[in-house]
C-alpha cells in the first residue's frame, strides 16, 4: 500500500490529462458529437490547462488528443478532431514563444493526416529549446498499440504480423 504522505511530500512534477466523455456531453445537451470535442479542446480551454499547471510548479504536461482506438469514429468526427488540432496549433505558437512552452507530440506518425503532421513538426521545431513548461501532446498513441508494435518491431521476419495483431485485440 503506497502512503500517501510520501507520496505527496515533494513537487509534483508531471500531470497528464485524458478528456473523456466530450461526446456524451454534447449529445446530453443535444448537440453533435464534434462539438463537444471544440468546447473541450477549445484554445482558451487548453491555455487555462498550461497556465493553471506552470502555477502549481508542474514541469511536465501530457494532453491525450487523439487515442488510436479513436479510429473508430465517423470520419466527420475525425476530421472535426483534426481541423479543431490545426486550429489550435495556430494559435498556440505565439503562447508557446511567449511562455516558453516546449511542444512535443507523442504517437503515431503514419496516420494522421499531411498538413496536421507538418503543422506538429513546425511546433516541434519552433518550441525545441523552451524550457517554460513541456507539454507532450499524445495524438494517435495509446498503450495497448505501443505493445503490438513493440512486439512487431521485436519479431521482426517472424511468423506473420498479423497473427501478433490479432490475438492482442489490434486490428
Amino acid at each position: 500500500m503506497v502512503n500517501p504522505d510520501w507520496f505527496f511530500s515533494g513537487p509534483v512534477w508531471f500531470c497528464g490529462a485524458i478528456p473523456d466523455g466530450n461526446r456524451r456531453w454534447a449529445r446530453k445537451r443535444g448537440m453533435r458529437p464534434q462539438e463537444g470535442h471544440y468546447e473541450a479542446g477549445s484554445y482558451d480551454h487548453l491555455l487555462a490547462l498550461f497556465n493553471g499547471a506552470k502555477k502549481l510548479g508542474i514541469r511536465y504536461f501530457s494532453l491525450w488528443g487523439f487515442s488510436t482506438e479513436n479510429w473508430k469514429r465517423s470520419r466527420k468526427e475525425i476530421d472535426s478532431i483534426w481541423n479543431l488540432l490545426l486550429d489550435g496549433i495556430a494559435k498556440f505558437k505565439e503562447v508557446a514563444e511567449r511562455e516558453q512552452i516546449c511542444f512535443r507530440h507523442i504517437g503515431r506518425r503514419d496516420r494522421i493526416p499531411k498538413k496536421l503532421l507538418n503543422a506538429l513538426d513546425e511546433l516541434e521545431r519552433m518550441t525545441k529549446d523552451y524550457d517554460g513548461l513541456y507539454v507532450q501532446f499524445c495524438l494517435d498513441y495509446g498503450g495497448r498499440d505501443d505493445v503490438v508494435r513493440a512486439v512487431l518491431i521485436d519479431r521482426r521476419g517472424v511468423g506473420d504480423a498479423q497473427d501478433v495483431r490479432g490475438d492482442l485485440g489490434v486490428g
